[in-house]
């Protein structure tokens, strides 16, 4: 019993770092682009972007070393420079939180996050349940931890061919204590970031007369959906299940931008630019997401050439950023690692 809370604590530790890693990779992200995605209704996109961009870097450096502790060092040390960067932004959201707030919803919410915190660690500390982790999962995430992309990989098991960069992101994290356990970290920390963000739109769905009603009953609608298909798959390292979560934050996103009764242009290339982002970075975890990711980033860039008020360079600008996202992904590193890999 004391070994199993122990483990979930340590658990509980290491994705509350990694959380606050992606999130500040992400708003240096979004401070680069210039896109404004400050305050807590944003954090969970600059988590997503930031380990997003943490999978493009991944398959660059995949290409010529292992993947180690040097380029885990290296994603930390852009988290923490984006929270330091953001550090006076990030303060005075939380002065004005803790000013508005309400002790008893304060009350609740802490009891509810902990409990929901408290179940996944207890299921990311147990065995993997998927017979294709043992199969050829594991043996990815091993391959990219002890050497770069190895040509003609899959003559060993076809699948390793596949080259699924979810793996990289879970050699990423099989460092220090937790080498050969990194699938006690990677998928729950994924999991619970989607599952409080949706969960945290529950209470709002009483508010039957509010503008946003129909977005915040989407959103509470997605919950149960998320959290049915993942319980099971916490300790596992299938790339479905990012997959899946990255497609239900790409819905999100998409039905945010066409249900807000008034989107801001900036909100509009926010969102717009996140879903063909997301979308890019979805596929090259599996193609599988191919078509759900193509159609949910040209109705994006449809709506933001119709809505955008800005002017027509921004538009232009917006359409090529966000096609550059989608041909860097699809082509340079993912084309280079899928050849090496297939021999």
């Amino acid at each position: 019993m004391i070994l199993l809370l122990f483990g979930m604590l340590a658990v509980i530790a290491t994705w509350c770092l990694l959380a606050v890693v992606f999130f500040g990779f992400g708003q240096l992200v979004f401070r680069a682009l210039r896109l404004n995605a400050r305050g807590w209704r944003y954090a969970h996109l600059s988590f997503w972007v930031g380990w997003a961009s943490s999978i493009v870097l991944l398959q660059l450096w995949h290409l010529q070393f292992p993947v180690d502790a040097r380029l885990s060092t290296i994603v930390a040390g852009l988290g923490v420079a984006g929270v330091v960067v953001e550090r006076k932004a990030i303060i005075a959201q939380c002065k004005a939180s803790w000013r508005q707030r309400n002790q008893r919803q304060m009350l609740r919410a802490a009891v509810v996050i902990t409990a929901v915190i408290l179940f996944w660690s207890a299921l990311a500390v147990g065995a993997p349940h998927r017979p294709d982790t043992a199969n050829y999962h594991l043996a990815g995430v091993r391959w990219a931890s002890a050497y770069p992309v190895v040509p003609g990989l899959g003559n060993l098991h076809h699948r390793l061919a596949f080259n699924n960069s979810s793996f990289l992101y879970a050699a990423m994290l099989d460092v220090g204590p937790w080498t050969n356990k990194s699938h006690h970290l990677a998928h729950g920390l994924l999991a619970i970031v989607t599952i409080l963000y949706f969960l945290s739109y529950v209470p709002r769905v009483s508010e039957v007369n509010a503008p946003r009603f129909p977005l915040h009953l989407l959103h509470a609608f997605f919950l149960p959906i998320a959290v049915l298909f993942t319980y099971k798959g916490t300790t596992s390292l299938q790339p479905d299940f990012i997959t899946f979560l990255i497609g239900l934050i790409v819905a999100s996103l998409l039905f945010e931008l066409l249900l807000s009764p008034r989107s801001s242009g900036q909100q509009v290339r926010r969102n717009t630019f996140a879903i063909c982002f997301l979308s890019a970075v979805g596929l090259t975890v599996k193609v599988s997401l191919l078509p759900f990711g193509f159609l949910a980033s040209c109705i994006a860039l449809g709506y933001a050439w119709r809505q955008d008020g800005s002017s027509a360079i921004a538009r232009r600008g917006l359409l090529l950023m966000s096609s550059f996202c989608l041909l860097y992904n699809l082509t340079l590193p993912t084309t280079c690692r899928v050849g090496c890999g297939g021999g």
